[in-house]
């Protein structure tokens, strides 16, 4: 069930129709939606409006949005747009058929050797490209590691996720929205320097 203040099934949200609520985090919601001009099936990460009171959440919203944008790679999701509703800015992605390699391994356990190497090869060939582009994802883990299948079921190539606390390192640009000694990521996926 949809909390009152999150878009409703039928709502637009810029020229995209929502379609249902996919998943609901602390900074903001996915909902699955359909652009009203061309038909096609995408994701809406829109900001609650009460973190978008905060100039440095929208910061880092918009932030990954150019982060992810910036990657073109075929295991990094793809950012199709941005946008503005009313105070709560949103991301327009790719929509992705399967589930995350988290939900995978709750549902079946471990996964066989073979199955894990491909899914690493492939997160990590996404991984490269970012860092090629100055990108550093700081949240790497199973829940943002998207485990694709086509339109007929098939198994598609893996996707890296949620580029929202990643670090962009930029010429001759000081990147100031993590503060020294902030802590950024999930704690179980940490690295050990990063959690001493």
């Amino acid at each position: 069930m949809e909390a009152p203040d999150l878009p409703q099934p039928g709502q637009r949200i810029g020229r995209y129709r929502v379609e249902k609520l996919l998943g609901e985090g602390g900074m903001g919601a996915v909902f699955a939606a359909t652009n009203d001009v061309t038909g096609r099936a995408v994701a809406i990460k829109w900001m609650l409006p009460a973190m978008a009171r905060s100039a440095e959440a929208v910061a880092r919203f918009l932030a990954e949005a150019r982060a992810t944008a910036r990657i073109e790679h075929p295991n990094v999701i793809q950012v199709l747009d941005v946008g503005q509703d009313g105070p709560a800015p949103f991301l327009v992605m790719e929509r992705l058929r399967g589930e995350s390699l988290g939900e995978r391994l709750e549902r079946v356990g471990r996964l066989s050797v073979g199955e894990t190497i491909e899914v690493m090869v492939h997160a990590c060939r996404g991984i490269a490209e970012a860092h090629a582009e100055g990108i550093i994802h700081r949240d790497l883990k199973p829940d943002n590691i998207f485990l694709c299948q086509g339109k007929d079921g098939s198994k598609r190539a893996p996707k890296v996720l949620d580029f929202g606390i990643s670090k962009l390192y930029e010429e001759g640009s000081a990147n100031k929205l993590t503060q020294t000694g902030a802590i950024m990521g999930t704690p179980l996926y940490m690295s050990p320097e990063q959690i001493s």
